[in-house]
């Protein structure tokens, strides 16, 4: 049996009866003689303990509940709870956690905290940290923390410090869309905030007043140098939660739809002037600017900078490039007569391989400025990309009109001439622009190169050879070089400046794909070939060219009956074509390797599947049909497809030619009906009649 002392308000502690084993004494407290406790009754405190604790310590000695107002009502009154538990919380802050008493201790006085405090901020923020950081290893503590964080909350929708340390209590608590929720609403209150990141992550970012600019660390937002917007830290948080970016939804009270358009606005921004290498991935932000659209849905000025940024730096990533569509659709609804809205449309669906959306984009704008040199150029090259040469050179040829000495569209217009099957009339374009620059090396390169066009090997060496002159250090350079002696059979010539073209880019692949079709040229080639081919592969495993090479030489220079070569060499052509469905020469190759190994209707096959870009890959597929079907010797068949391929021109009289053709759409080749044969004349001399007359017989 235990009992206090009679009874006085004037006095905060009495004597108590404890147990025989604890015989100290605990002094009344008076003004001149503070509050002290030996250490056989408190044994888990040093210095002074609060009268709390002492009444914890009693209580625990003499197995009854904690203190609370109703057991001793009298003297106890509201007054003096508050002054015990604002003590309390003061000795837990000031206590080093190996000495603190244990939880089941404190739990019922500090679960009293919100009850007594529910208007004092202040000390509710106090109590909250201090418990937090002194019982961080107990779930039940951290749970007493969130509520009387979400009490400051209901007093100040605003408060910073309640958001915040709720965000980390609740990660704490492994909620971590709890956690996002607040710390999203600590930074719609505080653009830059000191953020809890994993361990591996120690930096902080300082809040910004006027004085202090706002930085991050790399260690916090590794992927931004500079300044993080909030959004930025965001994500961050996200990613680090692996839970969901933030939306609006999450934190209403606070984050309001002007504080999401400065988020956004300040993530658009960042993403503009932060270097390609450094982006965050795209998975990152796209949530976030999936929504500039609804916030900005008539701020034309803003959607089009958002879509021009989004556009620039993440060109390379198809959905991107769908989102920037969007914008520019909002803006058309908004402005139809927007010529860069238009333009930019135009550029995306060029991006996204829709030539049709991209062509009518590219037109609209064109209507509205009339004389875009931008948009005229970007419209003749979508007809060059195409195959539609003609169109390109007139287009091209009224950019000149506007700009007589743009070096970059006679550039430009030459290459067309090259597709064009004219290499001799790109000549003087190419030579007019080196009288504009002569020093350019990059327009001797392009001399050089419709020269080769032209089959006049020799002047051509010694455009690429002036180029060199002008400048040794790019491949480009040798790669040419390398080129006139692949066509004129030079095996030697043709190793030696391909390896200058590695020793200056030794990790790119391709030159060793080249340099296994110049080792194939010497005696002994094929091995050496076969090791090049290989070597490109280890580079870029899906580099087709190399798979398509490696291949034929397995098919020519193996045994076609050797069970093993013949699965080898499928399987390499077979990945080629996975790889590069487009690329004409695996396709070619292939078909004639099954046809040539019995295997007709998977040739046939293997011909259907492919999808012909331009009027001479349609005919030189339509050829090897024939073959297939018809050739008693198959291996004629690829010999008769390069002729064909060699000798389809476009014609000088495509204008008096124009002849639908009706293909067995069973094959699926060039598939569907009525397809126009333009410019696809393969014209002998100036008579228009010979040529139609040649085209017919061939057909």
């Amino acid at each position: 049996p235990h009992h206090l002392s009679s009874p006085s308000s004037s006095k905060m502690f009495v004597r108590c009866v404890v147990p025989k084993t604890r015989t100290s004494k605990i002094p009344s407290r008076t003004a001149s003689t503070p509050s002290t406790a030996t250490a056989s009754v408190c044994t888990l405190w040093n210095g002074t303990p609060s009268a709390s604790l002492v009444r914890q310590q009693l209580a625990v000695d003499l197995q009854s509940p904690l203190f609370s107002r109703r057991h001793c009502s009298f003297v106890h009154t509201p007054d003096m709870v508050k002054k015990d538990l604002r003590q309390l919380v003061e000795d837990i802050s000031e206590t080093p956690k190996a000495e603190l008493p244990p939880w089941n201790r404190v739990v019922k006085s500090l679960n009293k905290i919100v009850d007594h405090f529910e208007n004092d901020i202040e000390f509710l923020i106090f109590a909250g940290k201090t418990i937090f950081k002194q019982y961080d290893t107990n779930i039940h503590a951290m749970k007493v923390c969130v509520g009387i964080f979400q009490q400051v909350v209901l007093v100040d929708r605003e408060n910073f410090d309640a958001m915040f340390w709720a965000g980390r209590l609740f990660q704490k608590l492994d909620s971590p869309t709890e956690a996002m929720n607040a710390y999203e609403s600590a930074l719609a209150t505080k653009m830059f905030v000191r953020c809890v990141v994993p361990k591996t992550r120690t930096s902080k970012i300082p809040s910004r007043t006027a004085s202090t600019p706002s930085t991050a660390t790399a260690s916090v937002c590794t992927l931004w140098n500079g300044t993080p917007s909030a959004s930025l830290v965001r994500q961050q948080l996200a990613v680090d939660l692996q839970s969901p970016l933030f939306s609006r939804r999450h934190c209403s009270f606070v984050h309001t739809p002007d504080m999401v358009k400065k988020d956004l606005r300040q993530l658009v921004e960042d993403i503009s002037e932060t270097p390609k290498a450094e982006l965050p991935p795209w998975n990152r932000v796209v949530k976030s600017l999936n929504k500039i659209v609804d916030h900005f849905e008539n701020d034309i000025e803003f959607l089009i900078f958002a879509g021009k940024t989004i556009f620039k730096q993440y060109d390379t990533n198809i959905h991107a490039m769908k989102v920037c569509v969007g914008i520019f659709q909002q803006v058309v609804l908004v402005d139809r007569e927007n010529f860069d809205a238009m333009f930019w449309a135009g550029r995306l669906f060029q991006k996204l391989d829709s030539p049709t959306e991209a062509m009518n984009a590219y037109e609209s704008a064109l209507a509205i400025k009339k004389d875009s040199v931008e948009v005229m150029t970007a419209i003749a090259i979508l007809h060059s990309q195409y195959k539609e040469f003609h169109r390109s050179i007139k287009m091209f040829l009224k950019v000149l009109e506007l700009l007589p000495d743009s070096v970059s569209t006679m550039v430009n217009m030459s290459s067309a001439y090259i597709g064009y099957e004219k290499p001799e009339d790109g000549l003087k374009w190419i030579s007019r622009a080196i009288t504009i620059e002569p020093e350019n090396y990059k327009l001797y390169l392009q001399r050089g190169y419709l020269l080769q066009h032209a089959h006049q090997h020799g002047m051509a060496l010694q455009n690429y050879q002036k180029a060199e002159s002008l400048c040794s250090h790019d491949p480009l350079v040798y790669v040419r070089m390398s080129n006139i002696f692949l066509d004129t059979e030079q095996g030697d010539d043709a190793v030696k400046y391909i390896m200058k073209a590695i020793e200056l880019e030794p990790e790119k692949a391709d030159h060793y794909v080249q340099l296994g079709n110049a080792y194939h040229l010497q005696e002994g080639g094929p091995l050496k070939a076969g090791r090049a081919y290989q070597q490109a592969l280890q580079m870029n495993p899906n580099n087709s060219e190399a798979l398509n090479h490696l291949a034929l030489l397995l098919a020519q220079y193996s045994d076609s009956a050797d069970p093993q070569v013949a699965k080898q060499t499928t399987s390499l052509f077979t990945q080629a074509l996975t790889v590069d469905e487009n690329n004409v020469s695996a396709r070619l190759n292939f078909a004639t390797y099954l046809h040539q190994n019995g295997q007709v209707q998977q040739a046939l096959t293997t011909l259907r599947e492919g999808k012909p870009r331009t009027e001479v890959e349609a005919k030189l597929f339509r050829n090897m049909f024939q073959v297939i079907e018809n050739n008693p010797n198959p291996e004629l068949m690829r010999n008769v497809a390069e002729e064909n391929f060699n000798a389809a021109n476009p014609a000088d009289v495509a204008d008096v030619y124009q002849k639908n053709v009706d293909f067995d759409a069973a094959n699926g080749v060039y598939g569907g009906d009525d397809i126009a044969f333009i410019d696809d004349i393969v014209a002998s001399g100036d008579n228009k009649n010979d040529g139609v007359k040649k085209l017919e017989e061939e057909k």
